[in-house]
């Protein structure tokens, strides 16, 4: 199974419940975390969005995995509101990697990890 399949599989078995995202951004070279973010939703629809031009600078995903639904986010400055556009946008990447693990997932890129959980 492919890193997409087991996304998709791993989102599709958690729709209509509500997730729990933190997102952990690298600074270059994975050495340090230099941004966090806290999202709390309800999941509703998964997209992926696949882009046919390759931004030469790497700052545009060419792969990008869209969760809908409402809910709240809280930056690292500790501020709080509502998911912007009802959605979170995860930046894949050809060489990440993901662990699922019953109610938890993984994906770790050369940018991110983010952690999944799913409350039941």
């Amino acid at each position: 199974m492919d890193a997409r399949e087991q996304l998709t599989d791993w989102l599709e078995a958690h729709k209509d419940q509500k997730l729990m995202i933190s997102k952990q951004e690298y600074a270059t070279g994975m050495a340090s975390i230099t941004d966090s973010d806290q999202v709390s939703m309800t999941l509703e629809a998964v997209t992926f969005i696949d882009s046919e031009n390759r931004d030469l600078d790497g700052y545009v995903a060419n792969h990008e995995l869209v969760l809908h639904g409402e809910g709240s986010i809280q930056g690292s400055e500790h501020a709080t509101g509502p998911l912007p556009d009802h959605r979170f946008d995860i930046q894949l990447e050809d060489g990440m990697t993901i662990s699922a693990d019953g109610n938890q997932l993984i994906v770790e890129t050369s940018r991110a990890k983010y952690f999944l959980e799913a409350e039941v």
